[in-house]
């Protein structure tokens, strides 16, 4: 047992002897738990909150990092090292929400003394300076601003995510003193910044070791039909699977969720319009691109593949300068989304994290992920991330393509999106295990759908 999963299962067990519902799977490096509390609401600028109770996940042997309602997330950790019962761990939540909401209320008396614009956010629970130039600003106190990613920040990547934070100084007197203050802040830390720019050239042209590695399948009766197929596809880097029987195709979307699919229409016994329907019911799939496969071409069997859902019909013999741009567009620009986004919070950790589950999962997907984080993270990164899974599965380590990036207002943390490049440990089997256990969840429980929310993974 690692020091990390010693730490974790020492807090485990010491939140149980105080009466606190904790679960930690074999292996974790981090215990997740749900707190029950008191009726007395949770005082905000505006109105009170009533929360029965909030979830966390541990942070070493003796931290709690709320989670869930969201609100709670920018709270520092909890340091639980003094608490001698539940009642002890709700009185310093609440202690922190105290003291976060009495800064919030001298901030808010500060920038009405220079007449600045405000708005709250979250129900109360937070505030937001208004700025021509920069937009909306958050802050945590008279003394703490957090400057945002637009204006002379947008899309560039601070060295030490700390700079986000900007401490005015206390002799400013008007607004107008304040804007002038947090613009000059604003270019001085642009042009010590770095400006990052997602990759804009087409992929074919990107140097090799940018290149996402990919894979399609096919099922198909002669695989030898194809061949011509699978040497222009890995000329893209675009590796081709090939399988006889179908059954062993729908098994196979339980180790690898393949973003493309070939079928023959003819597949002996099998039917190929009525596998391509059985695949579209795979768990975590939405809209699968799939190819269709024809001996040759029939305007009946075109109209029966537009039935199936095939995002493609084409026919034997394949040529390649008239199936290239369309293909290639079903890799890189399909027009639906391949793969179902289901809720569930999960641990994360990154090189930046500095050995703590810091972050957390919003969104999960057969091919990435919808990250909840206070990083200074930009559309166009390649990161690793080791997620944690539940019980008793072992954490997976991927690395993903920062495509999206979404502010939460009122919120120190962003949402980005993230797309799985690759599995890094094999654990792609065990990651479709989660996401079919949540398409299993969401089939039982119409509550808890699907999310169809705009950011997150593809």
């Amino acid at each position: 047992m690692s020091s990390a999963e010693r730490d974790a299962e020492f807090l485990a067990q010491r939140l149980r002897a105080l009466g606190v519902r904790v679960e930690r799977a074999r292996g974790a490096s981090s215990a997740e738990g749900e707190l029950s509390l008191g009726s007395t609401p949770f005082e905000t600028l505006v109105r009170p909150l009533v929360i029965e109770r909030v979830r966390f996940y541990t942070l070493g042997h003796n931290r709690l990092k709320l989670f869930d309602p969201a609100v709670f997330f920018d709270l520092p950790a909890l340091d639980v090292t003094r608490c001698e019962s539940a009642s002890d761990v709700e009185a310093i939540l609440r202690k922190a929400w105290a003291m976060s909401i009495r800064d919030l209320r001298e901030a808010l008396a500060w920038l009405h003394r220079v007449h600045a614009p405000t708005e709250l956010a979250a129900g109360g629970a937070r505030l937001r300076l208004i700025d021509e130039a920069a937009g909306s600003i958050e802050v945590r106190s008279p003394r703490e601003l957090l400057l945002p990613s637009s204006g002379e920040l947008s899309e560039r990547s601070l060295t030490n995510p700390s700079e986000r934070r900007y401490r005015p100084l206390p002799s400013l007197e008007t607004a107008n003193d304040l804007a002038l203050s947090i613009g000059s802040a604003m270019r001085e830390r642009a042009a010590r910044s770095g400006l990052i720019v997602a990759p804009q050239a087409p992929e074919s042209s990107r140097p090799l070791s940018l290149k996402r590695s990919r894979r399609a399948l096919a099922v198909t009766a002669t695989p030898e039909a194809l061949a011509s197929l699978q040497s222009h596809l890995s000329e893209h880097s675009i590796e081709l699977d090939f399988l006889r029987d179908p059954e062993r195709g729908l098994a196979a979307f339980r180790e690898t969720s393949y973003p493309l699919l070939f079928i023959d229409v003819r597949l002996g016994r099998e039917d190929g319009f009525e596998l391509a329907m059985r695949f579209r019911e795979l768990p975590g799939l939405e809209q699968l691109p799939i190819v269709l496969v024809d001996e040759r071409e029939s305007n009946t069997n075109r109209s029966a593949a537009r039935d199936a859902g095939a995002a493609l019909y084409v026919a034997k013999p394949l040529r390649w300068e008239e199936i290239e741009k369309p293909l290639l567009d079903l890799f890189d620009h399909a027009a639906h989304r391949r793969y179902r986004r289901f809720p569930a919070r999960l641990a994360v950790r990154t090189d930046s994290s500095v050995g703590n589950w810091d972050e957390l999962t919003e969104l999960v997907a057969r091919g990435g992920i919808c990250l909840r984080t206070r990083r200074d993270i930009l559309p166009g990164a390649v990161e690793r991330y080791r997620i944690e899974l539940p019980p008793p599965l072992a954490p997976i380590e991927v690395e993903g393509d920062v495509m999206s990036r979404a502010t939460l207002p009122g919120y120190a943390s962003v949402l980005a999106g993230i797309r799985f490049r690759s599995f890094l440990d094999g654990g792609e089997p065990r990651w479709i295990r989660v996401i079919e256990a949540l398409a299993l969840r969401s089939e039982r429980d119409p509550g808890s759908r699907a999310s169809r929310r705009p950011a997150g993974p593809s």
